[in-house]
């Protein structure tokens, strides 16, 4: 069975989820720019993305390539803390945020949003820095359901 990691990420964490995976189950590692021009065939894509604003991003580029594959698994990685880890839907895995690898117009709408919090909030305390939940054992069941994947 062949299997590939392909990852969408703007500020890493997602990245270094996606090369956790690949490494873990020996799949190939593809970023979403070289998966697009890879004609290699595989059994299984696993596509990892990130949301933003609660939306998750590129995820209509997954749905149009999950049919080219007999299994695929979703996981996205977010600025919230772990919650159950797995929906019926995707594989959430947290990550943070990284204010020095967002886009000026990511950090400007960032600092809007900070403004119009109260100082004293959790959340303002929260979001006002760069920070990480970013810890390889959220992706252990990921990797299970990978591992015990079956192609008939």
């Amino acid at each position: 069975m062949k299997v590939v990691v392909v990852y969408n990420s703007k500020t890493g964490f997602t990245k270094s989820y996606a090369s956790y995976i690949a490494k873990e189950t020996g799949a190939a590692l593809l970023s979403l720019k070289e998966a697009k021009r890879d004609k290699t065939k595989y059994d299984v894509l696993v596509f990892g993305t990130y949301t933003i604003a609660s939306k998750l991003s590129k995820i209509s580029t997954y749905e149009k390539m999950r049919g080219r594959y007999k299994h695929s698994l979703l996981f996205v990685t977010g600025a919230r803390p772990y919650e159950d880890g797995k929906s019926s839907e995707y594989y959430y895995l947290p990550g943070g945020i990284n204010y020095e690898k967002m886009s000026s117009l990511k950090r400007g709408m960032m600092k809007l949003f900070l403004k119009s919090l109260d100082n004293a909030s959790d959340i303002y305390k929260m979001l006002s820095s760069s920070y990480s939940f970013y810890d390889e054992k959220y992706a252990k069941e990921i990797i299970k359901d990978i591992n015990n994947t079956t192609i008939e």
